[in-house]
């Protein structure tokens, strides 16, 4: 039994209902997750859809893997709010797990656009769209802000989720992204998009988003 196996079986084991209650669940968790050092990435069957996602981004790895439901609340919210024909745009996509949930709610009639700056959640983003074989969700390997051009991306070494262009206290390296704006993507797409619901989750920079969309 490989390392992975042996964690997942921890994990799914913290989070039954024999010790639901065990004191110092979560510190139990961090020491086995330190000593095992899942790596790699894994394919998942998440609410019907196919989904890659890498071992090292803990938290949402660990909810899923266990048959979790990754911000279930939001998650709801956001599914139920799109229907057929609309256009959804999901800022800070990371491995796409809104925009394979809003491509699977539009079914088939509709756009998704998935901005992710950073090169190893894109290419996940993308083997992601390649593997539930949707045709109408678009990636874009820029990053949303107040202004267009080169900007640092302070990444998060073991949350994909957590990169940012606002530096947090958790960040392991910096690299250089791409940005634009939402105005300027959407003058350079030379037609309306008709934008029916947004998602931003850009950890902290969220207000740089709307200031550079009119």
């Amino acid at each position: 039994m490989n390392n992975l196996s042996i964690y997942v079986k921890f994990i799914k084991y913290l989070r039954s209902s024999r010790v639901r209650r065990l004191p110092g669940k979560m510190s139990l968790q961090r020491i086995a997750y330190e000593i095992l050092r899942p790596n790699g990435k894994m394919v998942l069957n998440v609410l019907g859809l196919k989904m890659q996602l890498s071992l090292r981004d803990k938290g949402i790895f660990e909810t899923l893997v266990t048959g979790g439901i990754y911000e279930p609340y939001e998650m709801k919210l956001f599914y139920n709010s799109i229907s057929q024909g609309m256009t959804v745009m999901d800022i800070g996509a990371n491995f796409g797990y809104y925009s394979l949930l809003a491509a699977k709610a539009l079914k088939g009639y509709g756009e998704v656009y998935a901005f992710e700056p950073e090169n190893e959640a894109f290419e996940m983003l993308k083997q992601n769209i390649l593997l539930n074989n949707y045709q109408n969700i678009i990636p874009i390997r820029k990053g949303l802000s107040d202004k267009g051009g080169i900007s640092p991306l302070f990444v998060h070494e073991r949350n994909l989720g957590m990169h940012s262009i606002i530096q947090g206290k958790s960040t392991s390296k910096r690299i250089d992204i791409e940005t634009t704006t939402l105005d300027e993507f959407i003058r350079e797409k030379g037609r309306p998009v008709g934008l029916s619901v947004l998602k931003i989750d850009t950890e902290g920079a969220e207000g740089l988003v709307l200031k550079g969309a009119s």
